[in-house]
């Protein structure tokens, strides 16, 4: 009788558990089928967001594009790129095109995404609204994604100054230039003053020919992975200021007129600067906590003074002309500077000498605070 007893709470238990089991699985998948249900839905009602384009013309606008003196940019959105770009034609006026593809939720949002105005009669402003979030079925969802196209025309160039902002989202900015900048030849494109201020988002500048350069990369809020590197490549100018506080920076084929100078900075980035040398100025490179890679043409003439406060310098000019200077002291030699505080006396802190011709006008310097430096002169 006894065992009657423990066989059926056995069994009773039994089933109950098997149960309890089935009841939680079914829940378990109904739930999982409502969120696939859910992501399903959003992602299609995403996907079906109304889309509108505006296409605004400076000349339709305010007749030549020359007569305003400067331009601004200004990206608020969260995603998104701004691009400036050369347009090809052959017309003899000098434009700006300015392409908005704004998504929205409603027609009130998208028609306050892309704005143009003129508060003063030199002055040009694009502008793009934040975007709001919608919710659907309890998850946020925005068509978010703006694109800012901005054509100048061929070869006739800007005498102005460009001013683009790209917000504390990830909006990026684009200057894609197809050519070198070429007057005669009409081609290329040329402003005369370029300012860049974006948080989150791609910088790539590209092909392009300015008296004037600023770039400024912030992070708006720390964040991991850390964006991609600041590009810039076959830029022709006097002067150029690069700074980033957290990304890597990478400047390709720099050509310095007239003098300018280059300074380009970062404070936890690595640098790298490739094909440098062309031209006539002078380059600086700080990096606080980053590593600096360097290579000159040998078609470079002029001084070089590197220095790395912690770490090492590694040094490769064998294939170019080289005159290495003095030992680095406390006390200046010839045009370059003095050892830097905290930099050591020893040979592989700091290297100084000329390349190229001996009275080249043009310098080269570099200070790592803690990482190493590598300085190649060679040519590709």
């Amino acid at each position: 009788m006894f065992c009657k007893d423990a066989v059926a709470k056995y069994k009773s238990r039994l089933n109950k558990r098997r149960g309890e089991t089935l009841a939680f699985t079914a829940v378990t998948i109904f739930g999982l089928l409502v969120l696939l249900v859910t992501c399903a839905l959003a992602l299609i009602y995403m996907t079906l967001c109304p889309s509108k384009r505006h296409l605004f013309n400076l000349v339709e606008h305010n007749g030549d594009v020359s007569n305003y003196t400067h331009i601004r940019i200004i990206n608020q959105t969260p995603q998104g790129s701004t691009k400036l770009m050369t347009k090809s034609t052959r017309a003899s006026t000098t434009s700006f095109e300015a392409i908005f593809k704004n998504y929205g939720m409603n027609k009130q949002n998208r028609l306050g995404l892309s704005k143009f105005s003129s508060q003063q009669p030199e002055f040009a402003l694009f502008h793009s609204a934040s975007i709001a979030v919608s919710s659907v079925l309890g998850y946020d969802a925005t068509c978010e994604n703006v694109d800012q196209a901005f054509k100048l025309e061929a070869g006739t160039g800007f005498n102005g100054s460009v001013e683009i902002l790209a917000g504390n989202g990830d909006a990026s900015v684009y200057i894609v230039g197809k050519e070198q900048f070429d007057p005669w030849r009409k081609k290329g494109m040329y402003l005369k003053n370029l300012y860049i201020n974006c948080s989150n988002g791609v910088v790539d500048v590209s092909k392009l020919s300015a008296l004037e350069v600023l770039i400024r990369a912030d992070l708006a809020v720390y964040r991991y992975p850390i964006p991609p590197a600041v590009t810039v490549r076959d830029l022709i100018t006097s002067n150029m200021t690069l700074y980033t506080r957290d990304r890597d920076i990478l400047v390709d084929s720099l050509v310095l007129y007239d003098g300018g100078f280059a300074n380009i900075s970062s404070s936890t980035g690595n640098i790298i600067l490739k094909n440098a040398g062309e031209g006539d100025g002078d380059v600086h490179v700080f990096a606080e906590y980053g590593n600096v890679e360097v290579h000159v043409k040998c078609l470079y003439a002029g001084a070089y003074n590197v220095q790395a406060g912690q770490g090492i310098i590694y040094m490769r000019t064998t294939t170019c002309i080289h005159l290495p200077g003095p030992s680095c002291s406390n006390k200046k030699w010839s045009t370059l500077p003095a050892l830097y505080q905290g930099v050591g006396v020893l040979h592989y802190h700091c290297f100084q000498g000329y390349l190229g011709y001996k009275y080249g006008r043009s310098k080269i310097l570099i200070y790592a605070k803690t990482g190493d430096v590598t300085f190649v002169a060679s040519d590709p």
